[in-house]
């Protein structure tokens, strides 16, 4: 057994240091897996399973401890980690951002690389990075991590586990090759399963590829059945920015990228809202405004964008208004789109307008005429749901008020 893992040790060392593949940006990937399940330990009872033992550590320091030696220069001790798959992902994450000019040398796209996480929906990956204190969105792990609004979700599936069903509550990495094609690597089930686990994203769904067998201990059968890596496309310009949200605008040009555009879904919101008159009403005793006012009031269905035009989203709404005060008995329907654009993550300012009919008590062509109204607000992205306020004045209810929330349906 020392004979056949001495073995193995040399043949990784070999390959990890002078073997060249025909894919630079996969090879370079690939082996990032490797060396991340190498220097890691995973943590059954962390992970909040303590009743199960720990699954096998495949990839151990000792494996890489000749290129761990060269990285480290002086320091000839090897930092691990005894974690979780949180911890598999920063530290890979981390080895990115450490030699960045070699991932980009090899053709990752600019700063296109981030931490992929999923909880229990697994048509849902969120893309973020670890922060500090004054720039985070959430805590995971102990760790401030950002998002980067809507555009940090993807309706994108989840990679599958060996039983064929999809992974859930995990937490991996996604990178982007320079033609706009993105990749993923899962150095948490490489080193649980002894074969690298990577791929790339086509069609709304993380593909698995055939991993380079010299970096694999455990090489089933079914390995031989994975597509290999999408040919090369066209590189991207550079771009002006490098966050998440730019992601989207950077994923274009050539066939092969064409995975990377259709993993960059928006987030459609459906939304339900009230509409309220905002005039005063005056009684014996005192002044009122009267916003909830069920004889003079609307209702609103919309849908809305989240991060298809980047920063840019619309809204369609759907109204319906009605004033049955002072004995009027005017209904209305009305259509209208309105245009907002993202100044912040959570402050997104809009303006738009609404056409279409109102009839007195009965609907009928005589009684048919024109209504309109013009309005303006602001709305508020919170993960997948959206609040939207505005002030509007029309033809039905003069100046309302209108308060929408939505919920994110793709």
């Amino acid at each position: 057994m020392k004979i056949i893992k001495s073995l193995f040790i040399s043949i990784i060392v070999l390959s990890l240091t002078n073997y060249s593949f025909a894919d630079s940006f996969t090879d370079i990937i690939q082996d990032l897996a490797t060396q991340t399940a190498c220097i890691g330990t995973y943590s059954a009872t962390q992970a909040g399973g303590g009743w199960y033992d720990d699954p096998y550590d495949y990839y151990t320091p000792d494996m890489m401890a000749e290129r761990f030696k060269n990285m480290s220069g002086n320091m000839t001790r090897t930092i691990t980690f005894y974690g979780v798959c949180f911890d598999y992902a920063e530290f890979a994450y981390w080895d990115i951002d450490d030699y960045i000019s070699l991932y980009n040398k090899e053709g990752m796209r600019e700063s296109q690389y981030f931490l992929a996480g999923v909880d229990s929906d697994p048509n849902m990956i969120t893309l973020s990075r670890p922060s500090d204190y004054q720039n985070h969105t959430t805590i995971q792990n102990g760790v401030y991590i950002e998002t980067y609004g809507s555009s940090s979700y993807r309706n994108v599936k989840t990679h599958k586990m060996t039983n064929g069903t999809r992974a859930t509550h995990h937490a991996w990495l996604w990178i982007m090759r320079n033609d706009g094609v993105w990749f993923w690597i899962d150095p948490t089930w490489t080193d649980n399963l002894g074969y690298v686990v990577y791929g790339y994203v086509d069609n709304g769904e993380e593909i698995q590829l055939r991993p380079d067998k010299e970096l694999c201990i455990n090489y089933p059968n079914y390995l031989y059945d994975l597509p290999l890596p999408p040919k090369w496309g066209k590189e991207l310009a550079p771009s002006k920015s490098t966050t998440a949200s730019s992601s989207n605008a950077t994923s274009t040009t050539s066939s092969s990228s064409n995975s990377a555009n259709n993993s960059s879904s928006a987030t459609i919101y459906l939304g339900v809202g009230y509409i309220g008159p905002l005039s005063f009403e005056e009684s014996e005793k005192t002044n009122s405004i009267s916003f909830f006012n069920f004889s003079k009031c609307g209702f609103e269905l919309s849908s809305e964008s989240g991060g298809v035009f980047e920063t840019f989203f619309v809204v369609a709404a759907f109204d319906y208004l009605i004033d049955h005060t002072n004995n009027k008995s005017v209904d209305s329907w009305l259509t209208g789109l309105y245009w907002g654009y993202a100044l912040l993550p959570i402050f997104e300012p809009y303006i738009g307008s609404c056409i279409g009919m109102k009839w007195n008590d009965t609907f009928s062509s005589e009684n048919i005429g024109f209504a309109w109204k013009l309005n303006c607000g602001f709305r508020i992205e919170l993960d997948s749901i959206c609040l939207r306020a505005d002030l509007s004045y029309g033809t039905i209810l003069g100046v309302t008020g209108t308060i929408v929330i939505g919920l994110s349906y793709f």
